[in-house]
């Protein structure tokens, strides 16, 4: 009995992985994985023309007032991630992901949430090469595109 009850408190006792700092500009072929996850925007960060992120499942992506972007010519693939506003200051907008003019994405089963009462999360569209499919979101800004949307949650309403 001691002995299991000394792994179980060893093991509750493990430092949990590092968040990993992102920003600024985004290049070449990247994933987020669980292994860096959660990814914390500190500034604004990009994915430059001509390259693509893809963030894999499990994976949390965190801001309080950063957006990412995916540039013109850049792409954004997302499945079953979570991209969440952690502002709890006030209640205003965080655009969390925008897909600018001539970009290209998947957004597969992903959730956009915000930390209790606090800002709204916002996924921005300004590209008709965007695909939206299941998952969450409190709000989606439509910026001159029309892009592919379907079966997504919005719970308030």
């Amino acid at each position: 009995m001691a002995v299991a009850f000394l792994g179980l408190w060893l093991a509750g006792s493990l430092p949990s992985a590092a968040a990993t700092d992102v920003c600024g500009a985004l290049t070449g072929d990247i994933t987020w994985d669980q292994a860096g996850s959660p990814y914390v925007l500190t500034c604004d960060a990009w994915v430059e023309a001509g390259s693509t992120l893809t963030i894999t499942s499990g994976v949390r992506v965190e801001s309080s007032a950063n957006t990412l972007y995916a540039t013109g010519g850049s792409t954004i693939n997302a499945t079953d991630a979570t991209f969440a506003s952690t502002r709890t200051w006030d209640t205003s907008d965080v655009v969390l992901l925008r897909y600018d003019p001539g970009s290209t994405g998947q957004l597969t089963d992903c959730q956009f949430e915000k930390s209790g009462s606090g800002s709204i999360p916002r996924l921005d569209l300004a590209s008709d090469q965007v695909t939206v499919s299941g998952g969450s979101v409190e709000q989606i800004v439509l910026d001159s595109a029309f892009p592919a949307v379907t079966g997504v949650n919005f719970p308030s309403g």
